[in-house]
């Protein structure tokens, strides 16, 4: 990446280069204008003939016609400049790099493993009936195992997945185990789930790459309406 940039900024410095190059030449072409212009007039004092003006005439505007060519170079060659230049930093932020991808990659693994091994034989085999927090819970961690797997094939596309794991444990951890475990009524099913849940709440923070969702899911225009 440091090379494409030096890259970038050698073009710039080339556009700056050629653009006080281009006023120099323009001052130049300036001043032979002005000679020229005052040898037409000279030369139609003394008649020096139809065929000798139009020649000169022709070579003034020749001579303007480049001038302006070399300062729409310029501005060409600034412009292409700047925006590589921007598109090679939005890229920065936006690209992830392969480590970090073997890293998600793994926390989908991680999620479709734990969770699957715990709840879908649940949901299989189960025989008794279940309360409705309790089969709503189950339901949804299947799911959310279920959905991993996909993560593991398209680790950006299924970043919410990730993010809405971080959520859910977050306001577990903040909602229930905190004030239980400030009031001292820990029991020892909640104590169980507390180093379970709580991985997830350190790992997630460490591995989702936070410049690729910023610029992806904040910063990037929405959907349209219509």
């Amino acid at each position: 990446m440091r090379l494409p940039i030096l890259h970038t900024r050698f073009r710039i410095f080339s556009a700056n280069l050629l653009t006080k190059c281009s006023s120099r030449l323009e001052r130049v072409f300036r001043g032979g204008r002005i000679a020229l212009e005052n040898s037409r007039l000279i030369g139609e004092s003394n008649d020096f003939g139809k065929g000798n003006r139009k020649t000169t005439c022709a070579v003034g505007s020749s001579i303007a016609e480049s001038t302006w060519g070399v300062h729409d170079l310029a501005g060409n060659v600034l412009h292409q400049a700047a925006q590589t230049d921007e598109n090679m930093q939005s890229e920065a932020i936006t690209t992830v790099t392969a480590y970090r991808l073997y890293l998600l990659r793994a926390l989908y693994l991680l999620i479709a493993v734990g969770q699957g091994i715990l709840q879908w034989p649940k949901l299989v085999h189960h025989s008794a009936s279940w309360d409705l927090w309790h089969g709503v819970g189950v339901c949804m961690l299947a799911a959310l195992a279920a959905l991993a797997l996909l993560g593991i094939r398209y680790p950006l596309q299924m970043l919410p997945l990730l993010i809405y794991e971080l959520t859910w444990k977050l306001m577990w951890m903040l909602s229930v185990a905190l004030p239980l475990w400030l009031s001292h009524r820990m029991d020892a099913e909640i104590a169980e789930n507390v180093f379970a849940i709580g991985l997830g709440v350190v790992l997630c923070p460490l591995v989702i790459p936070w410049g690729y969702v910023f610029t992806n899911y904040i910063k990037k225009a929405g959907d349209r309406w219509k």
